[in-house]
Formats: C-alpha cells, structure tokens, sequence
C-alpha cells in the first residue's frame, strides 16, 4: 500500500510539473541534500560519517524522476566542499534536519551558483 500511495504521489506531482512546462515555463527543479548527504560527501577519509539511513536520497529520487523524463540538479554540487565536520553541523538546526540560518545562506549561494550557471553560462 505504502509503495502505491509512493507512486500515486509522484504521478500526481509529475502531471503538475508536465502542466507547468507544458505552460512554456522554464522549470528548474532542484534538490535540497539532507545533512548525511553532506557529510558523506564532505567526510574526511578517517571518520565514518555514512552511517545514516537517508543516504544516499538524491539518487533514489532521481531515479524515480526518470520514470517521468524531468531532470534536476543536485545542489551538493554547487555547495562548497568543507572538511570539517563542527562547520557541517552549524548549517543544520540539530536533531530537526532543517537548514540553520548559516545553512541556509551557504544554501542560497549553491541556488545562486546554479541559477547563475544555468541563465547566465559563460560561453555566451
């Protein structure tokens, strides 16, 4: 049943996506990491920093999006890389997985390295 509802939920979200391209709508879809998704790409060779259930969701989700032929960028990509682990925990709000207000600046600016490189490409 759970799976069912899963699927329900992404056919739903995808017809709006499609209505909303089909709109002529330049969409960007984007994906948010979750902290574990951070770490383990931020994770010094000597700590075990993988030990979280959601890792790894972008790629799970990407893959379900597949199904319906959208793309997204994964915004690890454009966040910077930071060794250190205390640094990583100051852009999460502890045992809630929301972006602290650090967080959400270091987000914005992986939103804005994004867009900017998407809209504005330097080979123009």
């Amino acid at each position: 049943m759970a799976e069912l509802i899963k699927k329900d939920g992404f056919d739903r979200a995808a017809g709006l996506i499609r209505a909303i391209k089909n709109d002529g709508i330049n969409l960007h879809l984007i994906f948010n990491p979750v902290r574990s998704e951070v770490f383990a790409r931020n994770c010094p060779a000597n700590l075990d920093c993988r030990n979280d259930s959601k890792l790894p969701k972008f790629q799970e989700i990407r893959e379900r999006w597949q199904e319906y032929q959208f793309s997204f960028a994964n915004m690890l990509d454009y966040m910077p890389v930071e060794p250190n682990p205390e640094i990583i925990k100051k852009w999460y709000i502890p045992s809630d997985g929301h972006f602290s207000d650090n967080g959400g600046t270091v987000y914005a600016g992986a939103v804005y390295k994004y867009l900017r490189s998407v809209l504005l490409p330097v080979d123009r």
